[in-house]
């Protein structure tokens, strides 16, 4: 892929647990004013190959993949928002970033379509093919069919295989001819299956009713299930609307899945062994328990999840009602719930009392106790990084109004993008280069529509500057 893009492989041999995310496994190092940052593709990119003038500022997601002898290099999803089309970035071992057309206007190649797309996308690395080049999954939204599409790629070659999976442009036994995949689609692999989770209007009452479904790829095909809302198979289903924001973790022997119930206004999570499907309330108006639990509304942005080496569980997401990013803990036996950052928040080490919110992501190294969460400040339109070091949080501004960063900018960035019910992904999070060490954050520059890139090595170790190439 470093030179040419990543071939085309049918979906198989996987045996490895890999949860998108924006959450990928790294070595974490505590932060503190050692960023650098630059724009990567649209107006005023750095060198790169395939760059475009184009804005590319929206719809992005990213996971770390192992090439070869390259160790963890970051993968990049965007949209190009004049061409609405779906481009691939990787970092290569030269230090430059390479793009590729995906999917979308002007693309060509098995099952690729002309339709605008873009909106709602993951990736993965699923595993890897006979020759040990990676496997990369990617999920993303077709505007034109309403419908939830899938590219895999693997390799050294730049072929491509394209499909859609659901929606009003499938043709896949058990598909519904309703809008599927428009929200968030966190993707992950269970046992030797591809499994994707995704919102879709619920056939018997369109434009109202959005239900979290689900699809699993066993080999053969794509067999799909409704989780929650209405019809939904999860013990403990609601018939509300739910499956927006979702994001999902691996925890134990357990796939976990965070999303928001925007008939109530809350937090929801449902729980997968593979076969059954568990769900509850979590956080919000009237859900029981105490344990630092808000009757505020919360979930409406984007939510974040990761599991750590210690077993436990931790989900990040927004207090609508007070504008405060939240955090919420589950040890294996019972959930705690605490305020983070933003406005009436004590504690110092860096919050602030401004709005936050927006668009929130995780990154973690799984033998380290440290937690990287990038998120918004929805005040100054700045991208904001908080840091678990196993004892305590401490809180930056990375880009933005008010940014520590080299080459950061006083832009509006970071910020969340509604297009009609849709909340696109702004901020994304990963851990990548030769040593595993090097905390990547991507967000959108909406005042020139460029794709940034901050980076950092961790406290009085400045990033090379070509990692933000």
């Amino acid at each position: 892929m470093l030179e040419g893009g990543i071939m085309d492989q049918p979906v198989r041999n996987r045996s490895r647990h890999w949860p998108v995310g924006i959450a990928v496994l790294a070595i974490a190092l505590l932060t503190s004013a050692c960023w650098r940052a630059a724009p990567i593709d649209g107006p005023g990119a750095a060198p790169g190959i395939g760059t475009t003038a184009d804005p590319v500022p929206n719809d992005k997601a990213a996971t770390t993949v192992q090439f070869l002898s390259f160790a963890n290099l970051p993968v990049m999803l965007a949209s190009d928002a004049a061409t609405h089309a779906v481009r691939i970035g990787a970092f290569g071992g030269d230090s430059l970033w390479r793009w590729f057309l995906v999917d979308g206007p002007g693309s060509t190649g098995t099952g690729a379509t002309t339709d605008s797309v873009g909106g709602g996308a993951s990736i993965l690395q699923s595993g890897t093919d006979g020759s040990g080049f990676p496997i990369v999954e990617a999920f993303y939204f077709d505007s034109t069919t309403s419908s939830l599409r899938h590219a895999t790629f693997a390799g050294g070659t730049p072929s491509i295989t394209r499909e859609t999976v659901d929606g009003s442009g499938s043709t896949a036994p058990g598909h519904v001819a309703d809008a599927a995949g428009q929200f968030a689609n966190p993707s992950f692999v269970m046992g030797s299956n591809l499994h994707v989770l995704y919102g879709a209007v619920h056939q018997t009452n369109p434009g109202a009713t959005v239900r979290l479904r689900h699809a699993v790829h066993t080999g053969q095909g794509w067999i799909f299930q409704d989780v929650d809302g209405p019809g939904g198979v999860a013990s403990g289903a609601t018939a509300d609307d739910v499956g927006q924001n979702a994001s999902v973790a691996f925890a134990g022997d357990f796939e976990h899945a965070f999303y928001f119930d925007a008939t109530t206004f809350r937090l929801r999570h449902a729980k997968f062994d593979g076969s059954t499907w568990t769900a509850e309330d979590l956080d919000g108006p009237g859900v029981p328990g105490g344990a630092g639990r808000t009757s505020d509304r919360v979930g409406g942005g984007s939510t974040a999840a990761v599991a750590t080496s210690d077993g436990h569980l931790h989900v990040f997401y927004v207090d609508n009602t007070a504008s405060r990013l939240r955090h919420g803990e589950f040890d294996g036996t019972s959930w705690t719930f605490t305020n983070l950052d933003g406005p009436g928040i004590g504690g110092g080490a860096g919050r602030s009392p401004d709005l936050m919110g927006g668009s929130v992501s995780v990154a973690q190294n799984a033998p380290a106790p440290f937690i990287d969460v990038v998120y918004t400040n929805l005040s100054k339109l700045s991208v904001r990084h908080a840091q678990w070091n196993g004892s305590t949080w401490r809180f930056e501004t990375i880009d933005g109004v008010g940014n520590v960063a080299a080459g950061g900018t006083t832009d509006q960035v970071g910020f969340p993008t509604i297009t009609g019910a849709v909340t696109q992904q702004m901020n994304v999070a990963v851990y990548g280069g030769a040593s595993s060490s090097i905390l990547h954050v991507f967000t959108g520059d909406k005042t020139t529509g460029a794709l940034r890139e901050e980076c950092t090595l961790g406290v009085g170790i400045l990033a090379p500057a070509n990692c933000a190439n």
